[in-house]
């Protein structure tokens, strides 16, 4: 896997005091200076409106230039005036005449603020004629080039060794199909000009889950933006994922207004700009970007995305947005400095002093986080109940305000406007149809993003599967040590049993040793292979069971590769391992064959295979396995999910209504599985079933538990020793050790 060493001073770094200016005396807006004027460059949206309402409660003259002459920025009472200047499709010379002509309307120097990558870069361009009519920052056009660009702010990063994550940059279709084959998923499909690829496509991102879906939707974008798709893995989520750094640094490239937060949600979801966010200080990520941020001369306002990889405990730089960024009205110190603020201040002579951000300030913007919240709600990513309490705390919004009602009013009128041309148009669509002879529909390309992949049952399941064991604080490491419960008993009993069969049966004095843990858990099973010589992978849905693991290799200085991906679709070329384990994993697969054909893939020739799944035949599952032959006609609520033939197994009804996040989880036949991997190429060496609960004597709890937990292993030592037929079949648990034997290419996958 890709990795960036850090060169960096990372102590002082980390702990945010490089280039750190701080004045502790209060900023007293009454007295500060508010005679220069501000021109804001493009009414684009919410951010456009922040900026007004920061500086106009000040005092300060704000006026703005848009193509639409009437707009929510527009219609606030703090802008002076809108000047209508259509700023994308102006020519050049045009462009910069209109602002002069504004500039001497004004009969003033103004300052000039821009609100989106294509207007700092109009600035940049026409820095020597602007700066004689306008105050902004002067930064070359050639860096901020690079900054909006995806691609050479990747490259700049790289070049002063900044974590990224790892990234593509394909330039044809068989550069693509070779990046599907090694890329680990999901990945992210982005435009190295966003604004770019948004325009042709109605999306700025998108998330593929596998290499399908990867060549599909660049074949239906790579005629208008071949030389514009960049492919980004997809870091795993957690609650301290996505980050933003508001800042800005003066002429001297010296920070002097910080601060830092999380994005709670998103819109579009999961890949989009700020709905919710929350203000939150942190220092790494003001260290990271003071550092980059000087070393490269930057000056002026900055927002920069960040996104925290539990897999190495690292923050990796996403976006830098050479502007005021959009959610900055999110970051307001105690004494109600931003970014905007702290621009003006420094443009116009004064002093900015240091203010102390208001940690768990939130801010939302209305309609969108509206419709975000949908999605997150649906695809049970959250609770309603968690989505109420999430309005805590919230403190501003982006459109409405006490003082400045207009603005929201207008963008409603917005929304009431376009949903009834929506209706209207679908009205004439349907109405025309039937005379519509076209034998082929137009494929809208905007149209294939999310929806498919968040509605997807594999999509849900993993959810659910990831919430349960992020919540599970037992199965984070507990369970592996000092738990006296029988079932955690139980586990470490497997562990042993598995480490046994594998110790038996395969020579570890061969070099280079591969081998992955398909649902590493805590890393219990990782610790020992590595103890054995191994280079072992880890991958778990659990990023909360990622950060266990990770926390428990450190301990013993062991850095291996830990990656968040789900047993259907493994990131990893054919034949790369030796060894596969694959335990507790197979009961949450909604394909069994298709988990079972990508663990045939990844094994090596004449590798070795462990599977363990829940028994259905067992003699604790006995009754429920009978209950289902005699009402055939009986299906637990699955919610659409997991159909599975009784000939393979069954579904527990405990796990769809007993645990806190409900997920399908299934009991299998082991003479069914068996049947599939050798159907696959992988045959059988060793097996073994473990786990003889006497169940129903523990319900009545009658005998001493300690009693009844001895006997227990007794009968299960008897049993795993002596092979008495029938009974030794019947554990709770199976565990089966597979080789793979050597197979005609025709019948190999192709991964892509």
């Amino acid at each position: 896997m890709f990795e960036i060493n850090i060169n960096y001073p990372r102590s002082e770094v980390e702990r945010g005091t490089l280039f750190q200016k701080v004045i502790h005396d209060k900023i007293d807006w009454k007295n500060i200076n508010v005679s220069t004027p501000v021109l804001v460059l493009k009414l684009e949206h919410y951010s456009s409106l922040g900026i007004m309402r920061s500086l106009g409660r000040l005092g300060v003259p704000v006026y703005g230039v848009d193509k639409n002459k009437y707009n929510a920025s527009a219609s606030s009472k703090y802008c002076r005036k809108n000047y209508t200047l259509d700023i994308e499709y102006a020519d050049e010379e045009g462009k910069v005449n209109f602002l002069i002509n504004i500039s001497k309307e004004i009969n003033t120097k103004p300052v000039l603020i821009t609100t989106s990558d294509e207007t700092a870069l109009f600035a940049a361009r026409n820095n020597l004629v602007l700066k004689e009519h306008f105050i902004f920052p002067e930064v070359s056009f050639n860096l901020i080039k690079k900054l909006c660009s995806k691609k050479d702010m990747f490259n700049l990063a790289r070049k002063y060794n900044l974590p990224v994550p790892k990234s593509y940059f394909p330039e044809s279709l068989s550069q693509l199909k070779y990046i599907s084959e090694i890329a680990a998923y999901p990945l992210m499909i982005k435009g190295i000009d966003g604004a770019k690829l948004e325009k042709n496509t109605g999306k700025k991102m998108m998330i593929v889950n596998n290499p399908i879906q990867l060549i599909k939707y660049y074949k239906q974008i790579e005629k208008e933006n071949a030389s514009n798709i960049m492919i980004q893995e997809y870091i795993p989520d957690t609650n301290d994922h996505m980050w933003i750094f508001n800042g800005y640094f003066d002429s001297d490239s010296d920070c002097l207004a910080a601060f830092t937060g999380r994005k709670l949600r998103q819109n579009p979801v999961y890949t989009g700009m700020t709905s919710l966010g929350i203000c939150q200080w942190n220092e790494i990520l003001i260290g990271i970007s003071k550092y980059f941020l000087k070393s490269i001369g930057y000056k002026g306002a900055v927002d920069i995305d960040f996104v925290y990889d539990v897999r190495d405990g690292r923050y990796k730089i996403l976006d830098v947005n050479p502007r005021i960024g959009a959610s900055f009205r999110l970051f307001v110190g105690t004494n109600g400095l931003d970014t905007v603020r702290a621009q003006y201040l420094d443009l116009t002579g004064q002093p900015v002093l240091a203010d102390k951000p208001e940690n768990g300030r939130k801010w939302l913007v209305e309609d969108k986080d509206l419709l975000s919240s949908y999605y997150y709600i649906r695809d049970r990513a959250m609770r309603i109940s968690d989505w109420i309490k999430s309005f805590n705390g919230v403190k501003e919004m982006g459109y409405f305000a006490k003082d400045d009602t207009i603005p929201s009013l207008y963008i409603g009128a917005f929304h009431i406007k376009k949903s009834f041309n929506k209706m209207i148009n679908n009205i004439i669509n349907n109405f025309s149809a039937p005379f519509n002879n076209s034998k082929e529909m137009k494929i809208k390309v905007n149209s294939f993003s999310m929806p498919d992949n968040i509605i997807s049952e594999e999509f849900r399941q993993r959810k659910n599967v990831k919430d349960y064991y992020d919540q599970n604080k037992n199965w984070q490491g507990e369970i592996y040590k000092t738990s006296i419960d029988p079932h955690a008993a139980g586990v470490r009993r497997r562990k042993e049993y598995i480490l046994q069969m594998i110790d038996k049966n395969f020579n570890f004095n061969n070099t280079c040793v591969r081998a992955i843990d398909i649902g590493c858990g805590p890393g219990a099973y990782m610790l020992e292979l590595s103890l054995r010589g191994c280079s072992v992978f880890g991958i778990d849905l659990s990023t909360e069971m990622l950060r266990s693991c990770r926390k428990n290799l450190s301990k013993i200085k062991k850095n291996e590769n830990l990656l968040c991906a789900d047993a259907g679709y493994l990131p990893f070329n054919n034949k790369k391992f030796d060894i596969v384990i694959c335990v507790g994993v197979l009961q949450y697969v909604i394909s069994l064959e298709k988990a079972i054909l990508e663990l045939q893939r990844i094994t090596n020739e004449n590798g070795l295979v462990v599977v363990c799944i829940e028994n259905m035949l067992s003699l604790s599952n006995i009754g429920y396995f009978i209950l289902n032959k005699l009402k055939p006609n009986f299906k637990p609520k699955t919610g659409g999910l997991g159909n599975i033939s009784s000939k393979t197994g069954i579904i527990s009804r405990w796990f769809l209504n007993n645990v806190d996040v409900p997920h399908i989880y299934k009991l299998y036949k082991p003479a069914a599985i068996e049947k599939i991997m050798n159907e696959h190429g992988l045959n059988r060496i060793s097996t073994i079933t473990y786990g003889f609960p006497f169940k129903f004597l523990r319900r009545f709890k009658v005998i001493p538990e300690k009693f009844l937990f001895k006997l227990e292993e007794k009968l299960e030592f008897i049993l795993t020793k002596n092979k008495i037929p029938v009974l030794s079949g019947m554990g709770e648990y199976y565990i089966g050790l597979f080789t793979k034997n050597e197979i005609s290419m025709s019948q190999d996958i192709i991964y892509w």
